[in-house]
């Protein structure tokens, strides 16, 4: 599986996808097209996250398949990138953990936890 998460109050919220689903692949990787923004949106309404908090500010990532190593790749915020939260994401994105590189990237740095 594929797609996006958001970790929120101890608890991640996740958003995805079989990657043999995807039709729109590039040559280098298959990736959801779920946005953040559009998803907290959702989780905003549905477990009643303050309007004061922008989804940047909460911990996340993305989790994506690159094609040329077979490996899925998970970019997520540096700050929940250990053993428990790896844990957690393998088992609700059904990963093998021998394929998987958890990953930093700026982007999903999250400024207010």
């Amino acid at each position: 599986m594929i797609g996006i998460f958001f970790l929120y109050r101890s608890k991640l919220y996740t958003l995805k996808i079989d990657k043999n689903k995807i039709s729109n692949k590039t040559s280098e990787f298959i990736d959801s097209d779920f946005s953040h923004n559009d998803m907290f949106e959702l989780l905003r309404r549905k477990i009643g996250i303050g309007i004061n908090t922008e989804y940047f500010n909460v911990p996340r990532g993305r989790v994506l398949y690159s094609i040329r190593d077979q490996r899925y790749r998970v970019y997520l915020t540096r700050s929940i990138n250990n053993s428990n939260i790896q844990d957690l994401i393998i088992k609700c994105f059904i990963l093998n953990a021998y394929d998987v590189d958890f990953l930093h990237d700026e982007h999903y740095e999250a400024y207010e936890v």
